[in-house]
């Protein structure tokens, strides 16, 4: 079982799962597009030597970019 100490400071100690957190609760952004954009930094972490992995993750990026500028706009 974890220690409640040890996962407060993972937490502080982690600014992306602050913000992902912070966006949830707020609810500045929809789950899954939360979920998206953690899968994506994972991706570009584990990527970084690998230009077409690169460049899919910044396809993936655009493509999560418009859909929520889409979702913000009313979809005009």
């Amino acid at each position: 079982m974890s220690n409640p100490e040890d996962q407060d400071r993972t937490q502080q100690g982690n600014p992306f799962t602050l913000a992902l957190a912070r966006m949830l609760k707020d609810k500045a952004a929809r789950p899954q597009d939360v979920y998206r954009l953690a899968v994506i930094v994972q991706g570009m972490l584990d990527s970084m030597d690998n230009p077409e992995a690169l460049e899919t993750i910044r396809f993936e990026l655009r493509a999560l970019i418009n859909d929520i500028s889409q979702s913000t706009s009313g979809g005009d």
